[in-house]
């Protein structure tokens, strides 16, 4: 398990143990790996996603035309403080303070037992599903990163996936606001990776469309069923029918 899943193992533990009830509700209903294998399918085979994985596809393989050129300009492309900036949100930050963040969020808006728990069992479920398909790619691709030398897993970006994931994630819970807010620290991210020769523009745009589809596709898998309820009753002797949506 890399430092990114293994700190955000911890962090979840940490937020469940904090939330008393909501740990509590969460045992109750444990997310099992079939539900996490069928929610990982959901995201890459649902009609809804389709446009997505085309768009990422597509725009990966124009992507590669131009690396090359990309790369000697690559250091133009930001300050160094604003890449590490980057660097350091993707690489550990984000890990270490989305779950806490959506426990605040949510402790702020009072939102119930229930629905706390559904948050972070998405959250954490999409965060871990981005993060082993990363390196399960990482893996099988076994692309050479631009600064010769280092090992052979720059195909896709971890630390952008992650940083796209997450913003994702945050947008889904709390709308385009706060969305637009951790898509900026992403795009931050993603550029960071090809001013610090970590990566190519195309291993930076697959791991955008990774970490967004696999946080949206589980979004998807997880959302609340909507269910109808008819109640039949007598009062004041007259027959009344109510139907909740």
């Amino acid at each position: 398990m890399g430092k990114l899943q293994l700190s955000l193992l911890c962090t979840f533990i940490a937020t469940q143990l904090a939330l008393g009830e909501t740990a509590t509700v969460a045992q109750s209903k444990p997310v099992g790996i079939s539900k996490f294998l069928s929610d990982t399918q959901t995201a890459f085979t649902h009609q809804d996603m389709r446009k997505h994985w085309i768009i990422t596809g597509v725009s990966t393989l124009a992507a590669l035309n131009i690396d090359q050129k990309v790369m000697p300009q690559r250091e133009k492309l930001m300050s160094a403080g604003l890449a590490n900036v980057g660097d350091q949100w993707g690489g550990f930050w984000a890990a270490v303070t989305i779950l806490p963040g959506i426990m605040l969020a949510d402790q702020l808006r009072s939102e119930g037992p229930d629905q706390k728990r559904r948050n972070l069992n998405y959250a954490f479920s999409s965060a871990v599903a981005i993060g082993l398909t990363t390196q399960i790619i990482k893996m099988t691709v076994r692309r050479e990163r631009p600064n010769i030398g280092r090992a052979k897993v720059s195909f896709p970006s971890g630390h952008t996936s992650a940083a796209f994931g997450f913003a994702e994630v945050m947008r889904n819970l709390y709308g385009i606001g706060p969305g637009l807010v951790f898509y900026s620290l992403a795009v931050v991210t993603g550029v960071s990776r090809v001013h610090d020769n970590n990566h190519y523009p195309s291993d930076v745009i697959a791991g955008a469309g990774l970490g967004i589809g696999l946080a949206r596709g589980f979004y998807i898998a997880q959302r609340p069923t909507q269910t109808d309820h008819g109640f039949i009753f007598q009062k004041n002797n007259m027959l009344n029918i109510s139907w909740v949506f």
